[in-house]
């Protein structure tokens, strides 16, 4: 794991250096969709959520494209990612009318009217054809998009372990303090799995 780490964060900060990437002092000065570099024609292209194409292309005075990752193995390296998640408490008291109120959000085709693309494609299949007749030129983008990767991807990964969240802020820490040149790649590394083992009891 540490040469693969030492071999990113290598990558990174030779792109950062050479202004193919942007560095920590451009990327914290974007605060919202509004601010990110594609949005002001200052990138080639964006790791987005399909469902957030559209806020994208209404800041920017033009619209997107959606396309996967390239390369091979495009199915291994693809997978789909609920907007939401709904559940029903174990504890709830009332737990019949959170059901109720979870299958009229999923399966009612009203719904997706008023709220558009913007929490995702609808689940429900009958709902999604019916709703393509009344699509805008970036939605219909949305949606084909969304049925293309449904055909070539790969379950999404189960839920991260508890320390999930200590393990990618210690990334996070690691990258920054690479990319401003404060450590090397390969110290970050070395660093990055002390702290690891350390979060993880190993």
């Amino acid at each position: 794991m540490t040469k693969l780490l030492t071999d990113y964060l290598t990558r990174a900060k030779d792109m950062v250096d050479s202004g193919v990437a942007p560095g920590y002092d451009v990327v914290q000065q974007i605060q919202g969709i509004e601010d990110e570099l594609i949005v002001h024609k200052n990138a080639p292209f964006d790791l987005r959520w399909s469902n957030q194409m559209k806020t994208m292309s209404m800041a920017a005075d033009y619209t997107f494209d959606l396309n996967v990752l390239p390369g091979d193995n495009i199915t291994q390296g693809m997978y789909l990612k609920q907007a939401m998640l709904w559940s029903v408490s174990e504890n709830s008291t009332n737990k019949e009318e959170a059901v109720k109120f979870i299958n009229f959000f999923t399966n009612t085709k009203e719904v997706f009217e008023t709220i558009g693309s913007d929490r995702g494609v609808p689940i429900n299949n009958e709902i999604r054809e019916e709703m393509r007749a009344d699509l805008d030129e970036i939605e219909t983008k949305i949606y084909d998009y969304i049925d293309y990767v449904t055909e070539n991807s790969s379950p999404i990964d189960t839920n991260f372990p508890a320390q999930s969240s200590e393990i990618l802020q210690e990334v996070n820490n690691i990258d920054e303090r690479v990319m401003y040149g404060q450590i090397t790649p390969e110290e970050g590394a070395a660093e990055f799995r002390k702290a690891a083992e350390m979060i993880l009891g190993n």
